[in-house]
């Protein structure tokens, strides 16, 4: 307790010292505000920066389970397939020790070239398209949130890759089961990460689908050059097949083994994912430049 002496003065009077006791607030004692941990800034920006922006995305979506069950349908048709190729010869396969793997490759094969680029091709022409209509991008441009609102686009597109690539893992899976073959823990990690490899792959298609959604009005346009772009994979895949490891459309049939059926080599794989990297990166700049012109 410190003792402090106060002078009142009143005009026209003497000042009369008035002393009072109690505590004196230090500077050293004041409150400290506190700054916020890395931790919440990191959780903040990555809600407003991506989690919004896809929840936003999702809920503007609509009769989005129409595709998600052709998904699924193509994905249960073409491993169908495959399964078939395996009982015409099984015998032949069996002498070879060939398992699973043909599954994987008459059914990915197909797959992965035309049907998978086909739906992420509808995915991202039908999130672009809605955005056009009553000159959406641009009034997002404007007010700066188009950037965030592309973010929320590709990540719902790469999910509903990520969806497609799941189904047709967990097919390949029931019918590996179904013809009797052992699957092993190796074999396991191998289709893991030939999906994986492949989402990458289909990545690229829905960035570079997103691309040409964004700089064309016309949906029917927009779905015709995916396709278009798709019957291309197909053709260099079986005219020209060493193209097929720089075409941007190919890049899901590359991950996904569906010709080779080989584990890549370090090369081949380091090659991979630094091509499809450059590739999302650079579609996705042009994607963004696209959309802040918009505002002019």
């Amino acid at each position: 307790m410190t003792s402090v002496t106060m002078t009142t003065s009143i005009p026209g009077t003497p000042s009369h010292p008035t002393t009072t006791t109690g505590p004196v607030l230090r500077p050293e004692s004041a409150p400290v505000p506190t700054r916020p941990s890395p931790h919440s800034e990191t959780g903040g920006w990555l809600r407003e920066r991506l989690l919004l922006p896809l929840a936003i995305e999702h809920a503007k979506s609509k009769r989005l389970w129409i595709l998600a069950t052709l998904a699924l349908a193509l994905a249960a048709l073409n491993v169908a397939n495959g399964t078939g190729r395996y009982l015409s010869y099984t015998e032949s396969f069996q002498a070879q020790g060939i398992t699973w793997q043909v599954v994987w490759g008459q059914g990915g094969l197909l797959w992965s070239v035309f049907f998978l680029p086909m739906l992420i091709t509808f995915r991202a022409a039908g999130l672009t398209r809605m955005e056009h209509e009553h000159d959406n991008w641009r009034r997002m441009a404007t007010y700066g949130a188009a950037t965030t609102t592309y973010t929320g686009k590709l990540a719902l597109v790469a999910l509903f890759a990520l969806y497609c690539q799941t189904a047709f893992l967990l097919l390949v899976l029931a019918a590996s089961t179904a013809l009797g073959f052992h699957l092993t823990f190796t074999d396991l990690a191998t289709m893991i990460t030939w999906v994986l490899l492949g989402t990458l792959g289909a990545v690229t298609i829905a960035t570079a689908q997103l691309l040409i959604g964004i700089y064309v009005p016309s949906l029917a346009t927009t779905v015709l050059t995916g396709l278009g772009a798709s019957f291309l994979s197909l053709a260099i895949t079986l005219v020209v097949p060493p193209l097929t490891s720089i075409y941007p459309y190919s890049q899901a049939t590359l991950g996904m083994q569906a010709r080779t059926l080989s584990t890549p080599s370090p090369a081949g794989l380091a090659w991979f994912l630094i091509w499809n990297g450059i590739l999302i990166a650079a579609t996705v700049l042009l994607s963004r430049r696209g959309l802040r012109r918009k505002q002019y």
